[in-house]
């Protein structure tokens, strides 16, 4: 996957031929140089990053909390 950006510092994705195909059929696919991910949901791609500050993110697991 190729990601540059233009003046406004916008980022855009390039995927190679490999990565298309995955992505169409899995519904993802995901660059580990680049870090970056493109998620298929319905008809619109979605550009996901990882991150590891999970002090941002609360899951629930069902229960009384």
């Amino acid at each position: 996957m190729k990601v540059s950006f233009n003046e406004f510092l916008e980022p855009s994705y390039e995927l190679t031929r490999e990565e298309t195909q995955e992505l169409e059929e899995t519904g993802y696919c995901y660059d580990e140089n680049e870090e970056v991910g493109v998620m298929k949901v319905g008809y619109e791609y979605v550009v996901v990053r990882p991150f590891t500050d999970y002090d941002g993110l609360k899951l629930n697991y069902g229960g009384n909390q």
